[in-house]
């Protein structure tokens, strides 16, 4: 069975992990990937709505007999293309590009782009879309209860001043003490040196004298060292992002755009 590509048009929020699509705003993904996916969806008592627990080609389907508590479902991905897109894959991973904001001294933070499918939907609804009888409309991803906000930074920073506490004595050399002095004084700075309405996953920490990375991050509650580690390559820096500015209006109103 031959693969097909298919462009897609799908609608998203109007700010990313908001609910409402007053604005009309749509995004472009392209499929490649087989004609016909299968998802193996379990129905138990864990799942007793059903849950996909895994997605293949059609066409490498060895005939294998399933247990009592699964059922194959065929999805034709040129109907459906995003839960192929998915539940199996074929999409071009998403970019992450690099976002202008806070002190001009600090690492600037990243952010995957928010008008991608993996981004604006929640992926539960894909795997938990199979209602018996056909595909649930996908729902648009929302914030997690376990997403770091505004007192997850400001807890990062009062723990991070009190561990360096003691790193300033009187008697130490004086370039050494200001380096410390002045990484204190950029803590106690934050969260206020970053713009009313800066999310808190673009917020990053300033480099202790004795770190090795440029600057840290804020990532599930925990402060964690290279803003831009998890983007590995794929970066798109500021200078780079002149044929891409839809992922922008995704973002609060003065972050990484003027509207």
């Amino acid at each position: 069975m031959a693969n097909i590509t298919k462009t897609i048009t799908y609608a998203i929020p109007d700010k990313w992990q908001e609910q409402t699509t007053a604005l009309g705003k749509t995004s472009t993904q392209t499929y490649t990937g087989p004609a016909i996916v299968v998802a193996v969806v379990q129905t138990n008592d864990v799942y007793p709505d059903g849950r996909v627990v895994n997605a293949y080609d059609k066409s490498k389907d060895d005939g294998r007999p399933l247990a009592a508590d699964f059922e194959y479902v065929d999805i034709d991905c040129d109907k459906n293309p995003l839960h192929c897109g998915i539940l199996w894959g074929g999409f071009d991973p998403p970019a992450h590009f690099e976002v202008e904001v806070g002190p001009a001294s600090r690492l600037n933070p990243t952010v995957a782009d928010p008008t991608h499918p993996s981004e604006v939907f929640d992926i539960m609804s894909f795997t938990d879309g199979w209602d018996g009888s056909k595909w649930k409309t996908p729902e648009f991803s929302k914030p997690e209860a376990d997403d770091a906000d505004m007192d997850t930074v400001r807890e990062g920073r009062n723990d991070l001043l009190e561990a360096t506490d003691h790193q300033v004595a009187e008697d130490m050399p004086e370039d050494i003490k200001k380096q410390w002095v002045d990484y204190r004084q950029e803590l106690r700075d934050l969260p206020a040196d970053y713009p009313d309405g800066t999310p808190p996953y673009l917020i990053t920490f300033p480099a202790a004298p004795n770190e090795v990375n440029q600057s840290s991050e804020i990532q599930g509650g925990e402060v964690t060292d290279s803003a831009n580690e998890d983007a590995g390559e794929g970066v798109v820096p500021i200078s780079a992002q002149g044929s891409r500015t839809d992922w922008q209006g995704q973002l609060p109103p003065g972050i990484a755009s003027a509207d």
